[in-house]
C-alpha cells in the first residue's frame, strides 16, 4: 500500500458524508509530455475508494511506442530501458476500465490525466466518459488564500507523504490524502458545496462538437468563441482556459450573455501561453484583430483621445487635447492621460486643474490670451500671465500628473521576459524596450506556438497596460543587450 493511504478508523467520516456517497478513482499518469493527442502514457496509477474506503490500486510502467525525452526521464525517474518490457496501454485497459467504472474520476490538474487516458481508450475505438474531480480547483476553492496548489506546494503545506514524488501511484497517493485531510478540516456543509460546484456539468452549445472542449488547455492562454457562419462572438483569456470557456455556458455567468453564446458558440479556439502576461496580450490582440461581438470591455479602439505636454512660452508646461487614429509615432513619455472621448478627457483635466492650481488655459480647457477669468477669481496663481514662477507651476503640474502619465521605463534597455511551462515543455519569449514590443516568440523544444502578437515595435497603450501590470505584480525580467536587436528596434530600446 502506498504511503498515506493507511485504511481510514471507522467514523472517520462522520463529519463529512460527502466523500462516503461517491465512488472516486483516483488516478495519475506519467507522460512523454503534455499533449494528448501525439504524447503517450508511460506509466498509471489508479487507487479506487468506494463509499470513502480504499478497496483497489493499481500500477504499471506502460511502453509508450517512442522514446521518452531526456527531461521526462530526468523528471520521473523512468527510462527507455524500464519501458522496454513494459506492456502498452492496450495490454493493460481491462484493468484500468474496471478500475475507473463507476467512478468520478479524480486527479491533481484532471484534464491533463482525463485527456491522456481518454486518448488512450479513444486509440482503441473506446469512447471513455467520467465526471471529473479536479483536486487543483478544488484546492483554490478550499484555500484561497494561497497562491500554489499544485502537488509539491499541498505535500509540503499540510506534510503528506510521497516516497517516490512523480510517480503515478504515490501522487495518487498524496490526491487521496489531500481529500481526507480536507474533508477532515474543512466545515462539511463548505466541503459539500465546493465539490458539488466541481461536479457541475454546463450545458454546452448543441453545436459545439464535446470533442473540442475537451481539448481546450487547463492552463492559461486566450480564446475565440466563433458561431457557424465564423462570426466572432467573444474573445478572452485565462489563466484557466477550459474552465473559463465552461463558465461562458453556464446560467449564473452573465445570464444573457451565457444564454446567446449557448445559442450561437460553434466553435472555440483557444491560443496556449504560458502564463498571465502571454494571455493578456494574445487577447488584446485578437481583440483588435477580430472585433468580437459582445467584448463588454477591450473592445478595439478605433480612435484615442489623448492629453499631451507640450512646452508653451515663458517655459510653463502645457497641454494639448488631441483625437488621434494611432499612438504609434508617438512619444509615449508626453502622454498624460487617454480617455474614452473629449468630453472625459476634459472632465478629468478640470478636476486635476482645479485641485492643483494649474492653469485651465495652460491646460487646453479655455483659450485666449493674457490673464485668464480663473485668475481674479483667485483660482489661478497667474501662470498664464507670467505672474507665478515657471519652475513652481511646473512642479505642480508634475504632481498633478504622476499617477496618470505614461511611466518612465524601468530599465536602462531592452529586457527579455520568459514564461515556461511548468513541465518545461516549451514557453514564449517577448523582448521589450521603452513599453514597446519588439520580439514574441516560441521557445525551449518547440512545443509552445507562436502567438498572434504585433511586435513591430510600435507603442501601444494597452500592451503598455499589460506590462505595467505585469511589472507591478513583481514580473520578472532579465536585461538583453542592444545588440543582439535589430538596428531599428535596438533604437528604439535604447
Amino acid at each position: 500500500m502506498a504511503p498515506g493511504l493507511e485504511k481510514t478508523p471507522p467514523g472517520a467520516y462522520n463529519a463529512c458524508a460527502m466523500l462516503k456517497s461517491l465512488n472516486l478513482a483516483i488516478v495519475d499518469v506519467e507522460t512523454t509530455g503534455a499533449h494528448a493527442s501525439h504524447d503517450r502514457i508511460i506509466e498509471v496509477g489508479i487507487h479506487r475508494v468506494e463509499r470513502g474506503r480504499l478497496v483497489d490500486s493499481f500500477s504499471s510502467l506502460v511502453n509508450p511506442g517512442r522514446r521518452i525525452p531526456p527531461w521526462i526521464q530526468q523528471l520521473t525517474g523512468i527510462t527507455n530501458d524500464e519501458v522496454e518490457d513494459a506492456p502498452s496501454f492496450d495490454a493493460v485497459a481491462p484493468r484500468v476500465r474496471r478500475l475507473l467504472d463507476g467512478c468520478v474520476f479524480v486527479a491533481h490538474n484532471a484534464r491533463f490525466d482525463y485527456g491522456f487516458i481518454r486518448q488512450e481508450f479513444a486509440r482503441l475505438d473506446d469512447a471513455f466518459e467520467a465526471p471529473c474531480l479536479c483536486t487543483v480547483r478544488l484546492s483554490r476553492a478550499l484555500y484561497p488564500r494561497h497562491r500554489r496548489h499544485g502537488l509539491s506546494s499541498l505535500i509540503t503545506r499540510f506534510g503528506l507523504r510521497c516516497a517516490n514524488r512523480h510517480r503515478a501511484l504515490d501522487d495518487a497517493g498524496v490526491v487521496w490524502g489531500f481529500l481526507k485531510l480536507s474533508q477532515r478540516r474543512i466545515a462539511p456543509a463548505r466541503f459539500s458545496r465546493a465539490v458539488t460546484q466541481l461536479l457541475e456539468t454546463p450545458t454546452l452549445p448543441p453545436r459545439l462538437d464535446p470533442a473540442v472542449v475537451d481539448a481546450l488547455p487547463e492552463g492559461p492562454g486566450a480564446y475565440v468563441l466563433s458561431d457557424e457562419a465564423g462570426v466572432v462572438l467573444y474573445v478572452g483569456k485565462s489563466l484557466r482556459v477550459r474552465a473559463r470557456v465552461l463558465a461562458h455556458f453556464r446560467d449564473d455567468h452573465r445570464a444573457a450573455l451565457a444564454r446567446t453564446l449557448r445559442e450561437r458558440t460553434a466553435s472555440v479556439t483557444a491560443h496556449r501561453t504560458y502564463g498571465e502576461l502571454g494571455a493578456l496580450l494574445a487577447e488584446l490582440a485578437l481583440i483588435r484583430t477580430l472585433s468580437p461581438l459582445y467584448n463588454r470591455r477591450g473592445r478595439a479602439r478605433r480612435r484615442w483621445t489623448i492629453a499631451r505636454e507640450a512646452a508653451a512660452a515663458r517655459g510653463y508646461a502645457a497641454i494639448v487635447i488631441e483625437d488621434l487614429e494611432t499612438l504609434a509615432d508617438l512619444d509615449p513619455g508626453s502622454i498624460l492621460g487617454v480617455f474614452r472621448n473629449r468630453a472625459q478627457a476634459k472632465a478629468v483635466l478640470e478636476e486635476l486643474a482645479a485641485e492643483h492650481r494649474l492653469c485651465f488655459r495652460l491646460c487646453g480647457l479655455e483659450r485666449g490670451r493674457g490673464a485668464c477669468a480663473r485668475v481674479q477669481l483667485k483660482m489661478c496663481r497667474g501662470a498664464c500671465a507670467g505672474r507665478e514662477r515657471a519652475a513652481l507651476y511646473n512642479a505642480r503640474f508634475t504632481i498633478a500628473f504622476a499617477a496618470r502619465r505614461v511611466a518612465s521605463w524601468p530599465y536602462a534597455g531592452a529586457v527579455v521576459i520568459e514564461e515556461r511551462d511548468v513541465r518545461g515543455a516549451g514557453g514564449h519569449r517577448f523582448v521589450v524596450g521603452g513599453w514597446r514590443l519588439m520580439e514574441a516568440s516560441a521557445v525551449h523544444d518547440g512545443a509552445a506556438s507562436a502567438l498572434p502578437l504585433d511586435a513591430s515595435g510600435a507603442f501601444d497603450y494597452d500592451v503598455y497596460g499589460a506590462l505595467r501590470a505585469y511589472f507591478r505584480r513583481g514580473g520578472r525580467a532579465r536585461p538583453l543587450p542592444v545588440a543582439s536587436l535589430p538596428e531599428e528596434a535596438a533604437a528604439l530600446a535604447a
